[in-house]
């Protein structure tokens, strides 16, 4: 049971490291501190949308996500997990 809670505590640890970096790249790109300023997107949704590998539209104001973008996004991004 420990060797589990020790690879639980080691993920969380990595995923806090991939966030900060996340948003620290997210803070370079144009747009970001205007996209974070919106209640509900953070700076990880934030710096996905404007690295532009996710698709999307715009309808008036809004801008949205198809499932399909997403879905494709969601392929190009997976990782091995037993890498």
């Amino acid at each position: 049971m420990g060797a589990l809670r020790d690879q639980a505590l080691s993920l969380t640890a990595t995923l806090a490291g991939l966030d900060r970096a996340i948003e620290t790249a997210g803070e370079k790109l144009v747009g970001f501190e205007g996209l974070t300023s919106i209640k509900g997107i953070g700076a990880r949704s934030a710096a996905v949308l404007l690295s532009g590998k996710l698709k999307s539209i715009k309808i008036g104001t809004r801008r949205l996500i198809t499932i399909d973008a997403l879905k494709d996004w969601l392929q190009q991004n997976e990782q091995d997990p037993t890498a």
